[in-house]
């Protein structure tokens, strides 16, 4: 039913494509991993194996798995847009890059060549552009006929020169975007359908946007930064910024090591956890879920408020009810945590290395105090 595999095989690389866009479906439909392995009829843990990437489906279990999600494998020709003999003088002068898609798979890479590179499945699907400076990449509207006919995704990568230094802008309306390795002047990425995931971003400004999806960012720096979810979980991981704002309408928000001048986190119904959080402005904010943070310092550098409506606020291992206020004009730092539904939990370590040593015991210790299961 499943067989072992090579996560840096060429086949198997585009099998943990698929196998991530499967997750992204199953988790967009609320379905788990048991209700899909009994849809499928195999077991649990098959799913388990292969969502964790730990082993390859066969063909045909991979179609048992796929079916009651209603996708559909499809073949196509990979075709790459031909290049005009001119491209690498074309693209010195970059200024900005604009790329639009409508039911995508997309994934945005730096060139080993130095020149801009668009790789696809069907190029008849899309077209470029480049004016004074500014490349633009649009994939045409399907009609509504082809949607319901042919509605599997056309995978298509973006490699970008790495001496552009310009402004990245990505609008994709379905599906997955991933975006990883490049050093640009500015990045903004909005994902109408689809999970986001960035990783190993430089740029002097950041933003990610998902409608209904996941937003994953790990290792990016960045001065303002400004991450957004309406319907998903977000999760940044490895995070150097000036200052950060996350807001989600409807989903977790999970933060480990991050380090910012400035931090606000705004859950109207999501569990907010921030760990090893290194920041001297702290704004924590939910109205319908819980607030754990570890902090990178001395309870004693920080000016403190806190508010819970329904539940407990525990400080520095300290029980409150209701609001705590600790202000000191002597303390450079500052943290505002309020909670209207759920309780507020603050840990704080003199050191990251303090944090990884007690962070896990110390915070189970807070979450059975304060008389909350773990969501």
């Amino acid at each position: 039913m499943f067989n072992e595999f090579d996560k840096n095989d060429k086949l198997s690389k585009e099998m943990i494509l698929l196998i991530r866009d499967i997750i992204a479906e199953r988790e967009r439909q609320g379905i788990s991993q048991s209700g899909l392995a009994q849809m499928a009829g195999i077991k649990q843990s098959a799913i388990s194996r292969m969502e964790s990437l730990d082993a390859l489906p066969r063909l045909d279990t991979l179609f048992r798995i796929l079916a009651p999600l209603n996708l559909k494998l499809s073949v196509r020709q990979i075709k790459k847009i031909k290049e005009q003999s001119n491209m690498d003088i074309i693209f010195q002068e970059l200024k900005a890059i604009n790329a639009e898609t409508e039911f995508c798979r997309l994934t945005v890479t730096e060139s080993t060549d130095g020149a801009l590179h668009f790789i696809t499945e069907d190029e008849s699907e899309f077209f470029a552009d480049e004016k004074d400076g500014i490349f633009c990449l649009k994939q045409k509207k399907r009609g509504i006929a082809k949607m319901i006919f042919d509605w599997i995704p056309i995978s298509a990568e973006l490699q970008i020169p790495n001496s552009f230094c310009g402004g990245l802008v990505i609008k994709n309306k379905n599906f997955a975007t991933k975006v990883s390795g490049l050093n640009i002047g500015s990045f903004e990425l909005e994902n109408r359908n689809g999970r986001v995931e960035c990783e190993d971003i430089a740029a002097d400004k950041f933003k990610a946007k998902s409608g209904n999806g996941r937003v994953i960012l790990r290792n990016i720096t960045a001065g303002a930064t400004d991450v957004f979810s309406d319907n998903g979980r977000i999760e940044l991981a490895g995070i150097k910024a000036a200052e950060i704002k996350v807001k989600s309408d409807n989903g977790r928000v999970n933060l480990y090591n991050v380090s910012t001048g400035k931090l606000e986190i705004k859950s109207d119904n999501g569990k907010i956890v921030a760990e090893s959080l290194t920041a001297d402005d702290i704004a924590l904010l939910s109205k319908n879920g819980k607030i754990v943070a570890s902090i990178n310092g001395r309870e004693t550098e920080y000016s403190i408020e806190t508010t819970v409506l329904n539940g407990l606020s525990i400080i520095a291992g300290k029980k409150n009810n209701g609001s705590y206020v600790y202000k000191d004009k002597d303390r450079k730092k500052f943290i505002a945590a309020h909670s209207k539904n759920g309780g507020i939990n603050l840990v704080f370590f003199d050191t990251a290395e303090a944090y990884k040593q007690e962070f896990s015991d110390e915070i189970k210790k807070a979450d059975e105090e304060s008389g909350e299961q773990e969501d």
